[in-house]
């Protein structure tokens, strides 16, 4: 890459590592953003400010007039490298982050591709160059796991955005996509076997966009609480964002595959992912020593020790997929004496992750 083209890609790059979580530098870093985003692409994308806007913030610069400014962005969106939505009858444009955002949708439509096979490999060997330290190494996480709900204890109350229902039960559009995650396992050879079509849930305006433009389907409450059942039965752990409002997006996780969750299985960052507020319980008496909640746990919290479970409190997430096929009954989960509270909103999650990052002005 010559050192113009380079200083394209790397104004690109120090952009999006503007984000909570960012784009670390790192030669993949340009291999990835070249693969995606053409010369003028990049430029344009560079350019993007913090907040939404629309086509007239580009038309009176390089890129042409506003029509060719409007197919150049649209054309971005349609890549999935950028955001599109309408507010009031106009059209607005955003510049997404790497994670959440311009990695899932370039495997959200399930595609075997030469392009997608490229990108795997790129992501995989970029997670591991410093990737995946910018998701996980900073103390407030950027998802949470919301607890199997079948699984609350009875008579403990609990706050609404601990439930997943309740954000299936307020959304105002719903849609279901391919796990990226899982999927680019597949494309490199190494998928763990769980499913990975229609295990994504997208919620609200990034929904409808994901929708437009072929990146998911909408999908009705019915068919996600399907989804939740089947996750739930094949022992995927509930992730979303860590808010407590507007979340946009569930995902139906495994150790293996999500980047989240390899904070904890493959980086060793405990904390990459908020725990819920419960933690298991074994009842040592009735415990048969089976292990099935041992190939169940996600984090490899557990272990049979003389014969009976025992879980590492430091590492269990408090999801619940083991107690919810337990033959004996005895797993429970049981409210943490610690309670944590999730950011109230996206913006004060950001905000607060840039601090403790340096990223703030």
């Amino acid at each position: 890459m010559s050192n113009r083209k380079k200083a394209v890609y790397e104004a690109l790059r120090r952009r999006l590592h503007r984000f909570a979580i960012g784009a670390p530098e790192s030669a993949l870093a340009y291999s990835i953003l070249e693969t995606l985003f053409t010369g003028e692409e990049a430029v344009m994308a560079a350019s993007f400010p913090e907040l939404p806007v629309r086509a007239d913030f580009f038309a009176s610069g390089d890129f042409g007039d506003r029509a060719r400014v409007e197919a150049l962005l649209e054309g971005m969106a349609g890549k999935g490298l950028i955001y599109s939505g309408e507010r009031k009858g106009e059209k607005y444009f955003a510049l997404i982050p790497v994670v959440p955002g311009i990695f899932e949708l370039q495997f959200m439509k399930g595609e075997t591709t030469a392009l997608t096979m490229e990108l795997a490999k790129l992501f995989e060997q970029y997670y591991y160059d410093g990737w995946g330290k910018e998701m996980a190494e900073s103390p407030t996480p950027y998802s949470r796991v919301i607890m199997v709900e079948k699984q609350i204890p009875f008579g403990v109350e609990v706050f609404p955005y601990e439930q997943v229902s309740h954000f299936v039960q307020e959304a105002n559009y719903l849609a279901l996509t391919t796990c990226s995650c899982r999927h680019k396992a597949r494309l490199l050879g190494h998928g763990c076997g769980a499913p990975a079509e229609d295990m994504c849930m997208l919620f609200g305006p990034f929904a409808m966009f994901c929708v437009a433009r072929g990146f998911a389907r909408e999908a009705t409450p019915e068919e996600v609480f399907r989804v939740l059942d089947r996750a739930e039965e094949e022992g995927l752990v509930h992730i979303t964002g860590n808010v407590q409002k507007s979340v946009d997006f569930i995902c139906n996780c495994c150790g293996c595959c999500c980047g989240m969750l390899a904070g904890i299985t493959k980086m060793k960052f405990p904390w990459s992912v908020a725990h819920s507020n419960f933690i298991l319980q074994v009842k040592s008496e009735d415990c048969a020593g089976c292990k099935v909640c041992i190939d169940r746990c996600q984090v490899q919290a557990l272990a049979v020790v003389d014969g009976v479970a025992a879980v590492d409190g430091s590492r269990c997430i408090g999801c619940g997929v083991c107690t919810h096929k337990c033959p004996t009954g005895a797993l429970a989960m049981v409210q943490r004496e610690e309670l944590i509270v999730p950011k109230a909103n996206l913006r004060e999650l950001q905000a607060a992750i840039k601090q403790e990052k340096g990223k703030l002005p």
